[in-house]
C-alpha cells in the first residue's frame, strides 16, 4: 500500500467521522493511503473482507461531499485499512513526511 501523503483526519468530514466511529483526534494518527489504483483478490478473505466493508460505506453515502472537505472514497478505503490493522502494510517511507 503506498502513503497519500495526507493523515486521514486532515481529508474526513463530520459524516465519514460519524459513519465509522472516529474522532478527528483518532483521523489525524490515520495515514492515508493512495486510492489511484486498487486491486482486489477475492480468493482472499481480508481483501474480500475490506471491499464488502467498502462498498458499504460507498451505498451508506459515506462517499458523499464536498471536494474542499474530502477525499471521498480515498478517505473512506484508509480509515478501513487503519481499523482493519492494514496499515502495517504501508510502504514505511510515508514516516518521511511526518
Amino acid at each position: 500500500m503506498e502513503a497519500a501523503g495526507h493523515l486521514c483526519g486532515s481529508w474526513a468530514n463530520e459524516n465519514q467521522l460519524n459513519y465509522f466511529k472516529v474522532t478527528r483526534e483518532e483521523a489525524m494518527l490515520m495515514p492515508m493511503f493512495s486510492a489511484g489504483f486498487v486491486g482486489f483478490d477475492f480468493e482472499n478473505e481480508v481483501a474480500t473482507m475490506f471491499y464488502n466493508i467498502w462498498k458499504k460505506s460507498m451505498l451508506d453515502g459515506a462517499f458523499i461531499g464536498s471536494w474542499e472537505n474530502s477525499r471521498h472514497d480515498m478517505l473512506c478505503s484508509s480509515i478501513i485499512a487503519n481499523k482493519m490493522g492494514l496499515d502495517k502494510y504501508l510502504n514505511p517511507s510515508y514516516r518521511d513526511w511526518e
